[in-house]
């Protein structure tokens, strides 16, 4: 969740992920102004945790912490 998966370890995420997002991403969006408005940075907040159950399974650990 911290930062990208990386494609070399998980190179199926990106064939399953086709919107990528973690909490780097998301400070590095806030640091350069790019959010227009809250909701748009509480949806990428949202994908980190949809991204994580869609790859992992719902009920899975990484599924729940996400």
């Amino acid at each position: 969740f911290h930062k990208p998966v990386n494609p070399r370890h998980y190179p199926a995420y990106y064939e399953m992920i086709s919107h990528p997002m973690d909490l780097a991403t998301i400070k590095g969006k806030i640091d350069k102004y790019e959010y227009r408005t809250a909701d748009a940075m509480l949806k990428d907040f949202a994908l980190v945790k949809t991204n994580a159950a869609k790859f992992n399974g719902n009920g899975t650990m990484l599924a729940d912490e996400a």
